[in-house]
């Protein structure tokens, strides 16, 4: 499907992990971090903690190569989504079998996919809302936009990384809760997540996810209010902010930074009173009240501070720090709680999350998933054959059973390593395809940076006639050349030598192109000319080979 759709569990049911341990990554602002966690919920232990800085398109993969460095697994990743690669939606529906579920979330996924003119990734996640909110099941349906998502991963796999889930990272500020927090009767709790950028808020009651969100408002909209009161630039209201977070602002600001943090307070308070009316909208649950208010991330400090004095908030305003063993985290332990939570939720027995992993990695790795087990019901169908083998020595009178038995299960490991081997020709097929699509868009992009050239740059004394693509193919190598026929002008007598500025004109801009002319006899003061350029240096000539024509045409 052009959604990308891929069946996921649609009920909160017990669902296999994929192991006892996941490594949590997130990238925001101008860094990035790193949490190593092992254990089941109620019982995590912090492994390693890694936070580094970097530019935000190098950070992902510096982050990698580091966790290489410090030994910490790098093929068990649960990558936190931001808000701008993911949509959540809400869905009331009344139950219906999971097969018509499917099918109605699919058209869903489809219809956005249509409207955005782009591939996206999904997945459902039935929401435990309690039954006196009405007959009607409420689904979180997220929705990863593959534009966005495809270059992160790519970035973690070519520093030698592998991503297992993407989650929105919302959904994984609530693990950070329901792995490590007492979950009181009856209390309903928001988190918040606070970035640069953007912010992250989850509503749980009575230990359920009700609501998740992502909004545009974050440490930033207190810094643009600072630089503003104060006459400041951004880098040094960034340094107050700071400051205000760990109560040592100079004397001479404090009235200026107390207006700020009240002003900033109040559009605190208002997040929360919309994101709990929202909740109230899409669950039904008309008497939802916020009980308590967990904050987390880079600005928690700052929210926790503006929180406690600000109207409109809930009675208790905290700080959300994971209750986690193993090693000690390198700072506040709210800032960690987000990334901490991606890694638990990867790791939820009941598979309370959404993985919005594109289509094609998801693919991936099912197949190593799929080709690991086989590995694994080989070693054991080994084991197997070996006992009855000496079961037959043992017992002679059971030696036809046992044989019977062998047989049986060679013919199974047979069809097994048949299924394998299938397996791995499909997928080199749909590599081939992947390189061969890589070659066509590389032929476009040399052809069009050609004509650029010539638009820009053709000398006057130089007239084109026709401009032609051609491709060549040999033992499985693809080249591309252009072949360009015109006139030079050899009224001065210097036609030659306007001609063969031309084709130095390529030579000089790209060291790397090759380029080669074919000068015919002068007729009606003019030399004929064949000119061709290639970005392949070493391509072999054309003749007695294959050739596919590529696109052409007359040019003034």
């Amino acid at each position: 499907a052009r959604g990308g759709w891929e069946p996921a569990p649609l009920k909160n049911t017990e669902a296999p992990v994929i192991g006892r341990q996941m490594v949590g990554v997130v990238a925001r602002g101008s860094g990035a971090r790193a949490v190593w966690l092992r254990g089941s919920p109620g019982s995590f232990e912090v492994v390693k903690a890694i936070s580094i800085s970097a530019p935000p398109d190098e950070a992902l993969g510096a982050l990698i190569r580091r966790m290489r460095t410090d030994k910490v697994p790098v093929s068990r990743i649960a990558l936190g989504i931001p808000g701008d690669a993911a949509t959540l939606r809400y869905h009331r529906l009344p139950p219906v079998p999971d097969w018509r579920l499917q099918l109605i979330l699919k058209y869903e996924t489809e219809e956005m996919a249509e409207k955005s003119g782009e591939p996206l990734s999904s997945d459902a996640l039935m929401l435990e809302i309690p039954d006196s909110a009405g007959d009607d099941d409420v689904h979180l349906l997220g929705m990863g936009k593959e534009h966005s998502l495809t270059p992160m991963i790519q970035e973690i796999e070519t520093s030698g990384g592998r991503v297992s889930r993407a989650i929105p990272a919302a959904i994984g500020l609530a693990h950070a809760y329901f792995g490590s927090h007492k979950k009181e009767p009856d209390e309903t709790v928001l988190l918040a997540d606070f970035g640069s950028v953007e912010s992250h808020l989850a509503i749980i009651r009575d230990g359920r996810l009700l609501f998740a969100r992502t909004v545009s408002y974050g440490t930033g909209e207190f810094d643009d209010l600072v630089a503003r009161r104060l006459d400041l630039k951004i880098a040094d209201a960034r340094v107050v902010r700071e400051r205000v977070a760990t109560g040592r602002v100079p004397e001479e600001l404090s009235s200026g930074v107390d207006a700020t943090l009240r002003s900033w307070a109040g559009q605190l308070g208002q997040l929360v009173a919309s994101s709990t009316t929202f909740c109230r909208a899409q669950t039904k649950i008309t008497g939802l009240e916020v009980d308590r208010l967990l904050l987390a991330g880079e600005g928690a400090a700052l929210a926790l501070k503006a929180g406690k004095n600000s109207e409109g908030m809930p009675r208790r305003v905290e700080a959300l720090s994971p209750k986690v063993g193993g090693e000690a985290l390198p700072g506040d332990a709210a800032e960690w709680a987000p990334v901490i939570g991606l890694a638990a939720a990867a790791l939820d027995p009941r598979h309370r999350i959404l993985d919005l992993l594109p289509t094609s990695f998801r693919k991936r790795r099912e197949f190593r998933e799929r080709t690991r087990f086989l590995w694994g019901a080989a070693a054991a169908l080994a084991l197997a054959v070996a006992v009855q083998l000496v079961a037959g020595v043992v017992e002679q009178g059971r030696a036809a059973d046992s044989r019977n038995t062998v047989k049986e299960w060679k013919s199974r490991l047979a069809t097994w390593r048949s299924d394998e081997e299938a397996a791995a020709r499909a997928n080199q097929k749909y590599r081939l395809r992947e390189e061969r699509l890589r070659e066509e868009v590389l032929t476009g992009r040399f052809h069009a940076e050609v004509l650029d050239l010539l638009a820009r740059s053709l000398p006057d004394a130089v007239s084109l006639e026709q401009v032609r693509g051609r491709r060549v193919e040999e033992e499985g190598q693809v080249g591309t050349e252009l072949e360009l026929t015109g006139y030079s002008d050899n009224s001065g007598g210097e036609g030659i030598e306007h001609a063969r500025i031309l084709q130095a004109f390529f030579a000089d801009r790209h060291g790397s192109w090759r380029s080669a002319i074919k000068l015919d006899d002068p007729s009606d003061g003019r030399y004929p000319f064949k000119l061709t350029v290639s970005p392949d240096e070493a391509m072999p000539e054309t003749t007695g080979r294959k050739t596919v024509p590529g696109r052409g045409g007359r040019r003034p």
